[in-house]
C-alpha cells in the first residue's frame, strides 16, 4: 500500500492530467476512478494513522501514570500543589449533632 504522502502526489498529478485541455473522456472516466480509489486508499492509511497515534498516546499516559503512582513525591512537586499537614480534625458540626444527620433550622 502507498504512503498517504505518495496517493496525496498521485492525486494532485491526477488534478494537473484532468485539468489539461487534451484529454478526452475515456481517459478522464479512468482518471476518475483511479482517483476514487486512491482516496478511499488515503482515508483507509489516515484511520490507521490515528489510531496508532491513538494507541501510542494510550502507552505514553499509562507509562506516565505507572510512573507517578511508584514515584508521589514527584507528582506532588510538579504540580504546584503544597502538601496540607490536616493534623486533628475538627467538626464543623454544631455540639449534638452526629455526622450524617440534618440540624432542624
Amino acid at each position: 500500500m502507498p504512503s498517504f504522502e505518495e496517493v496525496q502526489r498521485r492525486l494532485e498529478e491526477i488534478v494537473e492530467e484532468v485539468s489539461g485541455e487534451n484529454i478526452n473522456l475515456d481517459e478522464a472516466l479512468a482518471l476518475y476512478e483511479e482517483a476514487v480509489k486512491l482516496s478511499l486508499s488515503a482515508c483507509d492509511l489516515s484511520e490507521e494513522g490515528l489510531e496508532a497515534l491513538a494507541s501510542q498516546a494510550a502507552e505514553e499516559a499509562i507509562s506516565a501514570a505507572e510512573e507517578s503512582a511508584s514515584n508521589p513525591e514527584e507528582l506532588a512537586d510538579n504540580s504546584g500543589l503544597v502538601p496540607v499537614d490536616h493534623g486533628e480534625e475538627t467538626s464543623s458540626n454544631p455540639e449534638g449533632v452526629a455526622d450524617g444527620q440534618l440540624q432542624d433550622s
